[in-house]
């Protein structure tokens, strides 16, 4: 991810800032420029909560690139208290120790350092409660 990529995405990365249409309701995270439900293009900007309910997960043990130093690790479907459902990391804990329905709260991590001497990039990830 080039550093204007970074810059663009840092409101949505640091404190979950995405989308809501004015015209039926639907939540969106990253944020979205129209909606896919009504195809309305009125979306304003919301801050959604930093804690949420574990969805679903996997464990992930063969990973993409930018993550190979973080393998094994755990993704999940967390459905945000009062916003979307979105996908991210849940750290400090075991696949073994998380369930589903168990509250999560989002935590300030290191995302990726794709290549030596370029970006480390930092974001939301979440624990459990």
């Amino acid at each position: 991810m080039s550093i204007i990529q970074n810059w663009r995405l840092y409101e949505s990365r640091y404190n979950l800032v995405g989308s809501v249409c004015r015209t039926c309701g639907k939540q969106y995270f990253p944020k979205s420029s129209f909606c896919s439900k009504c195809g309305s293009d009125k979306l304003t900007d919301e801050t959604f909560s930093k804690e949420g309910t574990v969805y679903s997960f996997s464990k992930v043990n063969v990973s993409p690139y930018l993550f190979q130093k973080q393998t094994p690790y755990v993704v999940a479907l967390i459905k945000l208290k009062n916003g979307p459902l979105i996908t991210s990391q849940i750290v400090d804990s075991e696949a073994e120790k998380i369930k589903i329905g168990q509250k999560v709260k989002a935590v300030f991590r290191k995302i990726s350092d794709e290549k030596k001497g370029e970006i480390i990039s930092y974001g939301i990830k979440f624990r459990l409660l």
